[in-house]
């Protein structure tokens, strides 16, 4: 290596960049994405909670109700969630007890097997739908929250 390409190693390192730096971001609690996010993960959660309904009628009923109520505030856009699942649970009862009364004329058992087939269909398109970040109101029921 002769003296003219050393000279051209040490003129290069002590160029200074032109580059100015760059302003850091402003401090976000949270991202706009990440809160679309756990808004996508909690409804889809809020759906499929209602299928706890199959262990016990209880914690379908009860931690739906208590998910959407704890975290429409945290994030808004679960509450339009919350009212399609408390929706369909108090439509489920109200058919439910259409179909306990039809039990006497025989044509209660087919009811009560088209709403377990929907019990368990219409959660898991709702939580499909949520985690596409749709809102998709159940089929049948009954709208007691707008």
């Amino acid at each position: 290596m002769d003296n003219l390409d050393k000279d051209r190693i040490i003129d290069a390192s002590l160029i200074e960049s032109d580059v100015a730096p760059q302003p850091s971001a402003p401090y976000q609690t949270q991202p706009t994405s990440s809160i679309e996010e756990d808004t996508k993960r909690w409804a889809v959660l809020l759906h499929l909670s209602t299928l706890l309904g199959l262990v016990s009628f209880g914690f379908g009923l009860i931690v739906p109700i208590v998910l959407w109520q704890w975290k429409k505030t945290e994030l808004p856009a679960i509450d339009a969630h919350g009212k399609v699942v408390a929706n369909a649970i108090l439509s489920y009862f109200a058919y439910s007890v259409l179909a306990f009364i039809l039990l006497f004329v025989l044509i209660g058992f087919v009811l009560f097997w088209v709403l377990g087939i929907l019990f368990i269909l219409y959660p898991l398109i709702g939580a499909i739908k949520a985690s596409k970040g749709e809102v998709w109101p159940y089929p049948l029921c009954f709208k007691f929250f707008k």
